[in-house]
């Protein structure tokens, strides 16, 4: 069933409110300089909330002629998180928040509607492959392309293609998982050796549920100081590698 979108302008010119189904959520565009129709990404954020490294990536995508929508799945919900309960939130509700977030794109004039991806991190990384699986939305606006970072990969029929990059050092979303992908002619796949989750996300080495990962905050000194080494060969060779492979992925081109 077709979605009711409807977007209501919030505190600045580039925020948003959608409905997506009986839910509202948030969403932030920017956009570059140049001359439109520019083509479009939506940003969706892990399992615990919009973190500052899905921002730093909007600036980027920016600077590289794309609009960006990052969309903020649980501040209307009223949910902090949902890496202690995926229930609150769940992949399938998340996809239906991608799908208004493309819509409400397709709706500005200076968005390209044939040029719209989908990039995610970590949980909106799993939100990705849904969102890309074959039977989704047939007839209806698609995503152009889709970019994973670090998902908990499961084999999915796509109909665009997907960028998927995960570091081998990742205990939260294994590397491993993602070998169901390494003959499916529709995704290319790096992993990248020694990379801890959640790389490109500025901060130091934490320990969250029992698993390691990159974080704006919460370390005491001592454990910055213990970490500030690998965090900074994490973000060196993660995030100047991670760069290229999605650039690629989204380079502008014709649509076909």
């Amino acid at each position: 069933m077709r979605l009711l979108i409807v977007a209501l302008l919030l505190v600045g010119c580039n925020s948003v409110a959608l409905k997506s189904n009986g839910a509202t959520i948030a969403g932030a565009v920017s956009k570059p300089n140049g001359n439109a129709p520019f083509p479009a990404l939506v940003l969706l954020h892990g399992c615990g909330g919009p973190q500052p490294g899905n921002t730093l990536w909007a600036a980027e995508l920016n600077k590289w002629g794309y609009v960006t929508m990052e969309v903020d799945s649980f501040f209307h919900r009223r949910v902090k998180e949902i890496c202690t309960d995926p229930k609150r939130v769940t992949v399938s509700e998340r996809v239906v928040d991608a799908y208004a977030a493309l819509d409400y794109l397709r709706s500005l004039t200076f968005v390209d509607k044939e040029r719209i991806g989908v990039m995610g991190w970590s949980h909106g990384a799993m939100v990705v492959q849904s969102a890309l699986w074959q039977q989704r939305r047939i007839n209806e606006p698609r995503f152009k392309t889709g970019v994973a970072m670090y998902p908990w990969c499961d084999r999915t029929t796509l109909y665009a293609p997907m960028l998927v990059i995960v570091g081998s050092a990742d205990d939260w979303t294994p590397s491993s998982r993602c070998s169901v992908y390494r003959d499916n002619e529709k995704v290319e796949l790096h992993i990248y050796e020694s990379i801890w989750h959640s790389f490109d996300n500025p901060g130091p080495m934490r320990t969250y549920l029992g698993h390691h990962s990159l974080a704006s905050g919460g370390l005491r000194r001592r454990d910055r100081t213990r970490s500030a080494g690998r965090t900074s060969r994490a973000r060196s060779d993660g995030r100047v590698a991670g760069r290229g492979p999605v650039r690629r992925a989204c380079a502008p081109r014709s649509a076909g």
